[in-house]
């Protein structure tokens, strides 16, 4: 249902600025005040939900929250995933800024095939999860990762070989199988490699860990673009992609057939 509302406001956004005039911000700050009230809305939503923990439980989990720890890195399932979801981050969030670039500046896209790119990756994504999901209780989290990162691996130097914008179309809607299955898989696996007890404070500090690489990584990306231009910024991301996949390949056929490798202990007050 997320997706096919995502889907749909995607899409009205596209044919909404397709009434203006591309030089009239009017649409831009009409839609900016609808986020900030829908935002405003959510904080109120948010604050009005209660946890049911008793007192003594929140108190001790409010405890744990506050204490920043680094033995959730002594976890070997932990920190092998980490190394992974951070590596293939860094690769896939440095093409974000580029795509944008490219899609603008080579291709003249406009707000409305904007939209339209947005719809056929999402599409894509509806369509195929229950793909990836069946497909992974069968090969495993970590090998189906390799696939998808792989998968993530072609967008780049796809995109590059034409600046037709039905083909571009076309090519988000491949990368979008692709993007429906990292985060499938990425978030499987997340719960996979991590203890049951203190979960929230692994998932904390892997949600810290990306909102770093989110902010420097687009960097990266436009620093290449700089550097060396777009057709070899956009390789150089599809290599780094690439390379970056054969790290989950590599603890699905090594270190996941260890049994050292399958827990180690942890303490408890993580």
């Amino acid at each position: 249902m997320q997706y096919v509302a995502a889907l749909a406001v995607t899409l009205f956004t596209g044919l909404f600025f397709s009434l203006f005039n591309k030089q009239d911000a009017f649409p831009y700050q009409i839609l900016l005040a609808i986020g900030f009230l829908l935002a405003l809305l959510e904080i109120i939503f948010l604050l009005k939900h209660k946890d049911d923990f008793p007192t003594s439980e929140k108190k001790q989990e409010t405890m744990k929250r506050q204490k920043l720890s680094l033995t959730v890195f002594r976890y070997k399932p932990y920190a092998a995933f980490l190394v992974c979801a951070i590596a293939y981050n860094i690769s896939a969030q440095m093409g974000w800024s580029i795509f944008s670039i490219y899609h603008i500046k080579e291709a003249h896209a406009t707000a409305l095939w904007f939209s339209l790119f947005s719809v056929t990756n999402q599409l894509a994504q509806i369509l195929s999860l229950k793909w990836w999901a069946k497909f992974a209780d069968r090969w495993g989290n970590n090998i189906l990762l390799f696939v998808a990162a792989a998968g993530m691996a072609s967008a780049p130097v796809l995109t590059i070989l034409s600046t037709n914008l039905v083909y571009i179309t076309l090519i988000n809607f491949w990368i979008g199988i692709f993007v429906a299955g990292t985060n499938l898989l990425l978030f499987n696996q997340l719960l996979k490699a991590t203890p049951d007890k203190s979960r929230t404070n692994y998932i904390a500090n892997y949600n810290f860990l990306l909102a770093i690489v989110g902010f420097i990584a687009p960097q990266m990306g436009v620093f290449l673009l700089n550097q060396f231009g777009m057709d070899s910024a956009m390789t150089l991301v599809s290599a780094a992609r690439f390379a970056a996949s054969f790290c989950f390949l590599f603890v699905a056929m090594k270190l996941e057939n260890r049994k050292a490798f399958r827990g180690s202990p942890i303490e408890d007050s993580v």
